[in-house]
């Protein structure tokens, strides 16, 4: 019997589910081909010669791994969050567990000491422990987690394939933009540079 699919709460993991996913990222590519198709029957264009959409196909970057040992890295070397905080934000995470752990340990930062124990009495107080799987999940960082000497460069990996993930977004944005035809381009354009500006920035 096949597992029921999880299927997205919040919609920010809806975003993700379809993003990452393999079912999400085939609707999206089919969705954007009958888009296509629709927009360019119209001026009688071949939609395969505008626009690759087997780039839809492709897992947006990310190390969901390097992510795990970064969790297990602050929760055993606390001092490693002061570090981690100035460059890398909750949001910044693809794996919405770590998103979550990462975010329960930046509010433990904020008022008390953290460790592992702490960290598990606050999730299960927020009612978020098994929401968010985070007993497995600190289990398995734990046993492979790097040097506490490593975490700006491994802070910095994490920002840059989230800043890279936003600009996917932003680029099917404007793609999406141009083709409904309905708003004036220099909106797109000047939408376009905002939000290229935003993430240089990052």
């Amino acid at each position: 019997m096949h597992e029921k699919p999880r299927l997205p709460r919040t919609l920010g993991h809806l975003r993700a589910w379809l993003r990452d996913t393999e079912i999400g990222r085939e609707i999206v590519r089919e969705i954007a081909a009958g888009f296509l198709q629709e927009k360019c029957s119209k001026c009688k264009r071949n939609p395969s010669k505008l626009v690759d959409l087997e780039i839809l196909d492709e897992m947006p970057p990310c190390d969901d791994d390097l992510e795990q040992r970064m969790i297990g890295m602050m929760i055993v070397e606390p001092k490693t969050i002061d570090v981690v905080s100035g460059i890398v934000q909750p949001e910044d995470f693809h794996d919405f567990r770590a998103e979550g752990i990462y975010r329960a340990i930046l509010e433990l930062r904020a008022k008390d000491a953290v460790d592992v124990s702490l960290l598990i009495d606050h999730l299960r107080e927020t009612g978020q422990l098994y929401e968010l799987d985070a007993p497995a999940y600190c289990y398995e960082a734990f046993i492979e987690f790097w040097l506490p000497s490593h975490a700006k460069h491994y802070a910095k990996i994490i920002l840059d394939h989230a800043t890279r993930r936003r600009l996917i977004g932003a680029a099917v944005d404007m793609l999406v933009g141009a083709y409904a035809m309905d708003q004036p381009v220099c909106e797109l354009i000047e939408k376009m540079f905002r939000t290229l500006k935003e993430l240089k920035t990052l």
